[in-house]
Formats: C-alpha cells, sequence, structure tokens
C-alpha cells in the first residue's frame, strides 16, 4: 500500500470520527451506532497496520532480488569506496574553484586593495 493511500485513509478516518463524535454530540445519532462506527473504523485501523509486516517482507524481497543483500568483498568495498571519495573530491575542487572565481571577481572591483587581494586569493591552493 502506497503512503499516500494510508495518508488519504488516515485522513478519511479522522474525518469520519470527528463528524461521528459531532451527530452524536447534537443527537443525530445514538450512542450505540457511533460507538459502532469507532469500532469498525479503530478495525481497519488495525487490519491496515496489520499489513506492515507484509509489505516489509516484500521489499525486502525486492532487495534480495536486486543484490542490495550480496555479500561484496572487503577489496571491493575499498575500491568503491575509493572512487566516490575520488568523485567527492573532484565536486568540491569544482566548487572550490567556482567560489574563488567568484571572489576574485569582487575582490578586484575595490580600488586601490583590488589587484592586491586578487593576487592573495590566487595563491590559495585548495
Amino acid at each position: 500500500m502506497s503512503p499516500k493511500i494510508r495518508q488519504s485513509f488516515y485522513y478519511l478516518t479522522s474525518i469520519i470520527t470527528s463528524v461521528v463524535g459531532i451527530a452524536l454530540l447534537y443527537g443525530g445519532l445514538k450512542a450505540g451506532t457511533a460507538d459502532n462506527i469507532t469500532q469498525l473504523l479503530a478495525g481497519l485501523g488495525g487490519l491496515l497496520g496489520a499489513t506492515g509486516p507484509a509489505l516489509a517482507g516484500k521489499k525486502v524481497g525486492e532487495q534480495n532480488k536486486n543484490g542490495t543483500f550480496d555479500p561484496i568483498t572487503p577489496a571491493d568495498q575499498i575500491t568503491q569506496g575509493a572512487n566516490s571519495l575520488q568523485d567527492i573530491i573532484k565536486d568540491a575542487q569544482a566548487q572550490a574553484d567556482q567560489a574563488k572565481a567568484v571572489l576574485s571577481g569582487v575582490l578586484g572591483g575595490i580600488p586601490v586593495l583590488g589587484p592586491q587581494l586578487e593576487d592573495a586569493l590566487s595563491r590559495i591552493r585548495f
């Protein structure tokens, strides 16, 4: 069951419970009938909660099929980690170069000190 369906069910049961309470308060509904409706909604909510383990089992089955739980050797883990780290370093370097270019443009526009600040910024190594 999708999260959107569950969310809709929770909203709907909240609204129905509120309407039942209001109808009971103003005499449009007898206490026994209101109690029965409330118990029915609680039972449906319990049924919905009972589907959780089944959905979890289905999801784990899908993960087993796509290899999520397949064992991986330590050497492969290190290789994958190193590749990920290299990608992170490249991204960080690109962002640092972009920030450096922006700062260089801003600092270059400052009268008198601009060229000196730009020179100092160019000497910073990331």
